[in-house]
């Protein structure tokens, strides 16, 4: 059988390469081309084109990268046509990935969506295109099953993938100096954009904490220059890649709202979650969402579980009284702990991947 993966950011990439592992394993015949990046390319996976070439973060972003946009739109529908696929396989990113369910509904191409759009927080409305255009939907947060569920569209809930990664990781080990009162993680983010107005806040942060280590998740994706403000700090590192020894080391974190939150949760470390955009890309936003919350663990508690920090909210001084609770305040550290664990009960012990791949292999056969 023949598949094509579509995925627009780095996350993405990540589970679309475990799932397309999962396939081989299901359909050891299986050919695979993607709209992807490394991970899926490590996977072996051929990759017709990166998602850094299509990947604008925010409202503003993607107005002023609208015929570029367009002009990639057009290649990967031409690639479809070309590779002739047994089903697409889209993966979150909606703007893109929601245009290209309806090129394949009306040229009879057989979709599957791993990773719902986030349809349930912003623009419901696009539930009638999923209904329309999708053929099978796998989701990865309970209430997105009940979402569906309650919109007559059939789903199927398949676990978190991030449950199984947490579960199956090898630890390696960070040299840390052991002179400092705490251990800090901080996630700028994934996209170069994002992460240089991030580390703009999070620099004054650790100038003004020289009692406190931190340690920066960096990502390969994006051009080193993106780290150089934090570079060469007494009381910093810099580590690409190893978002979980980062974790594993810490005391506490303080994240850029998206999977890394709830990847914080499953190792136990309190957090604070902090986001910045665009003024227009934000006052956008205000107007669109549905939720209550923007990070992934308050929106499967349903209650704020962790602080967020967003946009006028999201300062030096605020981050560094909220990582004093965090880090000193014994009974605001249990609590959110133990919200962890409920958290994880919700999601379950289903190996997401595998599950999925299963679903899609006795589909097309």
């Amino acid at each position: 059988m023949k598949y094509f993966l579509v995925v627009g950011e780095r996350s993405g990439d990540l589970h679309a390469s475990n799932l397309a592992r999962s396939i081989r394993s299901e359909d050891p015949e299986a050919d695979l081309v993607a709209y992807g990046g490394g991970y899926l390319a490590g996977a072996g996976v051929r990759i017709l084109k990166h998602y850094e070439d299509y990947s604008f973060m925010g409202f503003s972003e993607v107005l002023a990268n609208i015929f570029r946009f367009r002009e990639i739109f057009k290649k990967c529908c031409n690639d479809i046509r070309n590779f002739n696929p047994d089903v697409v396989i889209l993966v979150d990113f909606a703007g893109f990935n929601l245009r290209l369910a309806k090129f394949c509904k009306k040229h009879g191409v057989r979709t599957a969506y791993y990773i719902s759009p986030k349809i349930w927080a912003w623009n419901k409305r696009r539930i009638q295109k999923i209904k329309a255009y999708v053929d099978k939907m796998y989701v990865i947060f309970p209430f997105e099953e009940e979402f569906y569920r309650n919109e007559n569209h059939e789903v199927f809930y398949v676990g978190n993938p991030l449950v199984q990664y947490v579960d199956n990781y090898k630890l390696a080990k960070l040299e840390i100096s052991s002179e400092f009162n705490a251990i800090v993680a901080m996630f700028p983010g994934s996209r170069a954009q994002e992460i240089n107005k991030m580390l703009k806040d999070f620099r004054k942060i650790i100038v003004q904490k020289p009692d406190f280590f931190f340690l920066i998740a960096g990502v390969d994706n994006v051009d080193p220059d993106c780290y150089g403000s934090v570079e060469g700090l007494a009381n910093a590192q810099v580590h690409y890649d190893r978002n979980y020894e980062i974790l594993s080391e810490s005391d506490a974190a303080v994240i850029t709202s998206g999977t890394a939150t709830l990847e914080a949760a499953l190792w136990d470390v309190p957090q604070v979650v902090c986001y910045k955009t665009s003024h227009l890309s934000y006052h956008i936003a205000k107007l669109l969402i549905r939720v209550k919350f923007i990070s992934l663990v308050n929106i499967i508690a349903n209650r704020e579980v962790v602080k967020e920090l967003i946009q006028k909210d999201f300062n030096a001084g605020s981050v560094e009284r909220e990582l004093e609770k965090l880090l000193f305040d014994k009974t605001y550290q249990s609590d959110m702990v133990k919200a962890y664990g409920k958290i994880r009960h919700l999601l379950g012990d289903q190996k997401a991947p595998e599950v999925t791949a299963r679903y899609i292999t006795d589909w097309l056969h």
